[in-house]
């Protein structure tokens, strides 16, 4: 999802500079600028429109609740169109037009990292809430910029201990050829050599975000000849890598992620399903109730899309996935 929410509140680092002078003097907006037209749009429809009427949910508590600081909360939505430069130019505009303490979200890392930029630049609090490249507080970090969501460091510390006990030599990396897919894979090779030392090689494989030809691209991963992959992809780039992979065999006695568990928490929701099916789609649905928790594995976890539309009330959900060795599995 590329984006760039900016939510500015003018009682942002206003607020926290007071607080610590004994004084608060509330005032009253919040403003988001989050991107939701466009080719991303189109690339990330499951992330926005969720994102979008969280937002709206969040707004609607806070001033049932009496508001933030007593003053009523207004959200106000820019479009970035998912571009660093489109991202600062938006930004530029909510603090010198609209007067804004506070900027806060972003989805791509890309757009994230101008932000960032841009908030030193301006001595304002940036609050990250989604792009997940480890530059935004390492490299690039600064004193201004915070960060909500773990890194992709951390998210590959996850995966790591259990890709390194397989003992595979040689492994394919497919990411998409942007900012986060680059930090999650410089990400991978690092702890996987640290856990590996020797005897261990990576092959690499990029494609454009949202646009990925996934013909080419697991066919040249299997002329590659890996024993395992390490895949980045997401959203559709990912579905269309994960039908292409099972049509041609690219799985096949090669570790994969395999279950997805998932708990539900807070309200309950539609679980919807569909695959392809000739030119038209199978579908079909079934609700979670609250604590509930899913399997997807076998058939379901590899034919068929899942997805949940947004819901009116507050939900979580936890969600597990795992690594999966197909020649270990047959000799159980």
């Amino acid at each position: 999802m590329h984006e760039h929410v900016e939510v500015s509140a003018r009682a942002g680092p206003r607020i926290v500079q007071q607080a610590r002078a004994g004084r608060l003097q509330p005032r009253h907006d919040c403003t988001e600028v989050r991107h939701f037209k466009g080719d991303v749009m189109q690339t990330f429809p499951a992330f926005l429109d969720p994102y979008r009427k969280g937002m709206e949910l969040a707004v609607d508590q806070i001033n049932r609740a009496g508001g933030l600081l007593g003053r009523q909360v207004e959200l106000v939505v820019r479009d970035d169109n998912g571009t660093p430069g489109d991202a600062v130019r938006v930004a530029e505009e909510l603090v010198s037009r609209e007067k804004v303490d506070v900027l806060l979200g972003t989805f791509s890392s890309a757009v994230g990292l101008a932000v960032a930029d841009f908030a030193k630049q301006r001595k304002l609090l940036f609050i990250a809430s989604e792009p997940l490249t480890d530059k935004i507080v390492w490299d690039n970090g600064n004193r201004y910029t915070f960060r909500l969501r773990p890194s992709t460091y951390m998210q590959t510390a996850m995966l790591v201990p259990s890709a390194a006990k397989l003992g595979k030599r040689r492994w394919a990396i497919v990411y998409p050829d942007y900012e986060y897919g680059k930090s999650a894979t410089a990400a991978f090779k690092q702890q996987m050599i640290a856990l590996q030392p020797s005897g261990i090689e990576f092959v690499e494989f990029s494609a454009p975000l949202g646009k990925l030809d996934a013909g080419p691209v697991v066919q040249a991963i299997a002329d590659a000849k890996p024993d395992a992959i390490f895949s980045s992809l997401f959203a559709a780039d990912l579905a269309k890598f994960v039908r292409e992979g099972e049509l041609r065999g690219l799985f096949r006695d090669r570790p994969v992620f395999n279950d997805v568990i998932g708990i539900s928490l807070g309200a309950s929701c539609r679980f919807r399903l569909r695959r392809k099916q000739g030119a038209s789609w199978q579908r079909a649905a079934l609700t979670l109730e609250p604590r509930s928790a899913y399997l997807l594995r076998g058939p379901v976890r590899r034919e068929w899309e899942h997805s949940i539309p947004a819901v009116e009330h507050l939900r979580y959900s936890v969600t597990f996935r795992s690594v999966k060795d197909p020649i270990a599995s047959a000799n159980r």
